[in-house]
């Protein structure tokens, strides 16, 4: 079943070609750098946004957005 999904998800990045990728929370990155590291597209990680409200993780948090933001702008 997540065959399909794979394959669905890689024709809708051909279409966008995007700049980045931005898996939310560590399994949707790992699920990411596995199935699409292959692409030439950065994949970056930053926390789930309730994960870094509830560890006090917001200055990473707002740093990582940060990054995807220099990301997206250059």
């Amino acid at each position: 079943m997540l065959e399909k999904q794979i394959n669905f998800f890689k024709e809708e990045i051909s279409i966008i070609n995007p700049k980045i990728i931005v898996g939310m929370g560590r399994d949707c990155y790992n699920l990411l750098k596995t199935n699409f590291g292959d692409l030439k597209i950065p994949i970056k990680y930053i926390f789930h946004y309730h994960y870094a409200k509830r560890f006090e993780k917001t200055k990473e948090f707002d740093s990582q957005i940060k990054e995807i933001k220099r990301v997206l702008n250059s």
